[in-house]
């Protein structure tokens, strides 16, 4: 029920119906999308929290307007449309969903991974097509294969238990050494030269662009897979084009690119790649958690408690 003494709280951005109803039943809430940024400065002084997904800009001007703003909740992982020092200069928490993706980009990763190993996009489209050729889409198995995961963080983990389940060895390169429970931790050349599939799960930073190069195809195995649902620009798309059309490369399964939509039309329409527009962190049910993990978190910092995730925990 609403009261006078619940806290007020602005949603910036479109969320989706259960997470509104989820605030209205804490707090008093006001939907206002798509506010210019001079709006959102002449009214944000009456609001304890803030939503907001990645449209929204949190700049220093409208925090310094927030006069009675506690707590500011990204929809989302990343949170570079929220000025952080601002806010935390003033005291102010913001909390984001880290994790929550993880387990539908680790299930599409290994979907990637089958529909190249399986050539099920391409014998689908010859079905449609009134064929009926059983004997040129002979494909390979998972079971048995030596899968290479690059980046070993939540998604990278949970592809590597699921791929083990399958009955794949998995080797792991990763930066921060650390027990595994499913991968044997190998170096970078070590894993290239050894994987029949290797999958990107590595954040994109200046050391780790176009990591997937000419030289480092040239280490892998013939025939190998390589399967991306972290960030196009891990991968030079030149190189693996090139790699793909003398079979160096089997095939490719790409979730992302460095330009998007993707710039490089024959990479997208090359036989052996199977691609989508981005969608491996997008289900029902990761929507749902990537809303609930930062409202909830939201919630708590209105009520004077430690949020379950927080990006500067020192704005308390």
């Amino acid at each position: 029920m609403e009261g006078a003494g619940q806290p007020r709280i602005l949603v910036c951005d479109p969320i989706d119906d259960g997470a509104l109803d989820l605030l209205r039943r804490h707090a008093r809430v006001d939907v206002r999308t798509s506010l210019a940024p001079d709006e959102l400065v002449d009214i944000v002084g009456g609001y304890d929290g803030l939503v907001v997904r990645g449209t929204t800009q949190i700049t220093s001007e409208v925090i310094e307007a927030a006069t009675a703003l506690r707590g500011i909740a990204r929809v989302g992982f990343a949170v570079d449309n929220i000025d952080i020092d601002a806010a935390t200069e003033r005291g102010i928490v913001v909390v984001h969903s880290p994790g929550a993706r993880t387990y539908a980009v680790a299930e599409m990763t290994i979907g990637l991974i089958l529909a190249v190993l399986r050539h099920i996009p391409a014998a689908d489209r010859s079905v449609k097509a009134g064929r009926w050729e059983r004997r040129a889409f002979r494909g390979r198995q998972l079971r048995g294969a030596t899968v290479g995961v690059i980046g070993y963080g939540r998604i990278g983990r949970e592809v590597a238990r699921l791929a083990h389940a399958f009955g794949a060895t998995v080797k792991a390169y990763t930066q921060t050494p650390r027990p595994l429970e499913h991968a044997k931790q190998v170096d970078f050349q070590a894993l290239l030269a050894s994987s029949d599939i290797i999958t990107l799960h590595a954040t994109l930073t200046s050391a780790t662009r176009q990591l997937i190069n000419r030289e480092a195809i040239e280490q892998m195995r013939d025939g190998v897979v390589i399967v991306n649902t972290a960030s196009g620009g891990l991968i030079d798309e030149a190189a693996l084009l090139e790699a793909l059309d003398r079979g160096k490369v089997a095939g490719a399964g790409l979730d992302v690119f460095a330009d998007e939509p993707p710039s490089l039309r024959a990479l997208v329409e090359h036989p052996r790649v199977v691609t989508t527009p981005r969608i491996g962190g997008s289900t029902q049910e990761a929507d749902r958690a990537v809303s609930e993990l930062a409202l909830q978190s939201l919630l708590a910092v209105l009520r004077g408690e430690q949020p379950a995730v927080a990006v500067n925990p020192q704005g308390r």
